[in-house]
């Protein structure tokens, strides 16, 4: 009775192999204990093949997407798969990945240990790890190359990769970029060739977007005290990039609107009106919808767009509350965006900032 009480008060329910899922107690608590979580799970549901290729199998799909997530947060990729002839689910983990779990995870069961130290790794994919949308920088490193008069054949080795990746016919693998950036260290300091090497450095993980579904209901924007990053679903998020990004496409997207961003000081509302001037900074298509750079003055930042046939034109500005909002008071706006609203009292919420949206039903 007294270990059923303690696993329920943890989050361990009683039900079938089909319906289990990771406990929250497990979901919220430190690495490490995750980690020792994992590697019981693998322990027991888990293995390694003759070809080094480590893998678990689960029939409840919650459970084995919410261990999908978890081994992401660890840096170790897996290949989530159904089992239709069994009904069950399976995560597959090869290649480099397999390295990654046994450092970062691994099993405590020797004899699995040892089933993994003693196979013979198959011949490693690096097309799974591939860099893709770089074809623009590796043409300026190209180019820069050849203004200093480095001839591009004799110094990158497999130099007609190159000239494949720049025409966007394949992707390189980091190994690839790697190599090829290797061969060509004089060009360090030229911001194409630095953002390339930092690419590589971090490696992160690229996939596809399989399928985008409409959504109605209730969001969140969280807050975090440092630095602002945090991960939701194993992806790195950061909390006042989105808003700057959904205030760009509003922007770029509906004619006649009026957008405000929000922050409770004016260092905070700029945090946010940086992502939104970053975005600008890189897209033609932003550059051109404007009618001139974006603006920052003492009082707040502001971006005009060109006006549409029959409508006034767009804008987008920062503003800062203050201490209790009177600086800032009738600006009207269709959009509001509020960065980290949970320090804003509740008074100036509903006074100063709801009043901002008497162009709109429900605005913020």
């Amino acid at each position: 009775k007294y270990i059923r009480r303690f696993l329920a008060m943890i989050g361990v329910d009683l039900c079938g192999a089909r319906d289990k899922r990771v406990p929250q107690s497990i979901m919220r608590a430190p690495a490490h204990i995750v980690r020792s979580f994992l590697q019981g799970l693998f322990d027991t549901d888990g293995g390694c093949d003759k070809r080094g290729c480590i893998s678990l199998g689960l029939s409840s799909s919650r459970l084995i997407r919410e261990v999908h997530i978890l081994l992401a947060n660890f840096g170790v990729i897996g290949k989530l798969r159904r089992k239709e002839s069994v009904d069950a689910w399976e995560i597959d983990i090869t290649g480099e990945a397999c390295d990654v779990f046994m450092r970062e995870i691994g099993f405590r069961l020797q004899r699995k240990v040892a089933a993994y130290r003693g196979s013979r790794p198959a011949c490693r994919n690096t097309n799974r790890d591939t860099v893709p949308e770089i074809a623009h920088l590796l043409q300026a490193v190209k180019a820069e190359a050849m203004r200093r008069g480095i001839v591009i054949w004799k110094t990158v080795p497999a130099y007609k990769k190159l000239y494949e990746y720049i025409a966007n016919q394949y992707e390189p693998s980091y190994a690839s970029l790697t190599r090829i950036l290797n061969a060509l260290p004089q060009l360090a300091g030229f911001e194409p060739y630095d953002r390339l090497v930092a690419l590589c450095h971090h490696r992160p993980f690229f996939d596809r977007v399989l399928a985008v579904s409409p959504f109605v209901g209730r969001v969140y924007d969280l807050v975090v005290p440092d630095g602002h990053l945090f991960t939701a679903n194993a992806i790195v998020q950061h909390n006042t990039f989105l808003m700057g990004l959904c205030a760009s496409l509003e922007g770029i997207l509906k004619p006649g609107h009026r957008i405000g961003l929000i922050g409770p000081s004016f260092r905070q509302s700029k945090l946010v009106w940086d992502e939104v001037d970053k975005l600008y900074r890189k897209s033609p298509l932003f550059q051109q919808s404007v009618l001139k750079e974006p603006a920052i003055t003492p009082e707040k930042c502001y971006l005009k767009f060109h006006a549409a046939e029959g409508k006034n034109s767009t804008v987008i500005e920062a503003l800062p509350l203050g201490s209790d909002g009177g600086k800032i008071r009738g600006a009207r706006y269709f959009s509001t965006y509020i960065d980290e609203a949970a320090q804003v009292e509740k008074e100036i919420l509903d006074v100063v900032v709801r009043g901002f949206g008497a162009t709109s039903a429900n605005p913020v």
